[in-house]
């Protein structure tokens, strides 16, 4: 009797992950149309982060975003079990740059979709709600906010 209820907890669990799975797929397709993008774009990894820079911000941050994320991947990689000091206090370093960039696009894509500040930081929390709310929302496209915006200049 216990197998079958953890089975069925086990199918309703998945059914349930499924269910946001798809309905945060359909929110990010919509986001993308409603900024004039195709919305297959959305499902592509990586190609889906450069389409939203491209959305928000400009497709210069991104490279500097796809560029720290390596760098973030090579340290570890190299770091291994013991990394050392050095290696430690980069990858912190190098985390905490791809923590701004990310904060940095939520904020310009909500801007773009004619929000404030403060919904952008609801979507870096809670990105399935901030997509939910702009792609089902009332919110109409203006272009990329932080277009003129260079992020860290290297």
């Amino acid at each position: 009797m216990i197998t079958l209820l953890a089975a069925l907890f086990g199918s309703v669990a998945f059914m349930i992950r499924l269910a946001l799975i798809l309905l945060s797929m359909v929110a990010g397709w919509k986001v993308f149309t409603k900024a004039g993008e195709e919305g297959w774009k959305s499902l592509i990894p990586v190609y889906n982060t450069f389409t939203l820079y491209k959305i928000s911000w400009n497709t210069h941050n991104f490279w500097l975003y796809f560029g720290f994320s390596v760098v973030s991947s090579v340290i570890e990689a190299i770091g291994g079990e013991d990394p050392g000091f050095l290696m430690t206090i980069l990858s912190v370093l190098v985390s905490i740059l791809l923590i701004y960039y990310e904060v940095k696009v939520c904020i310009y894509l909500s801007k773009s979709f004619g929000m404030d500040t403060l919904f952008g930081i609801l979507t870096f929390f809670l990105r399935f709600v901030g997509y939910l709310v702009i792609g089902f929302g009332n919110a109409y496209y203006t272009g990329p906010a932080g277009a003129n915006d260079q992020g860290i200049s290297l």
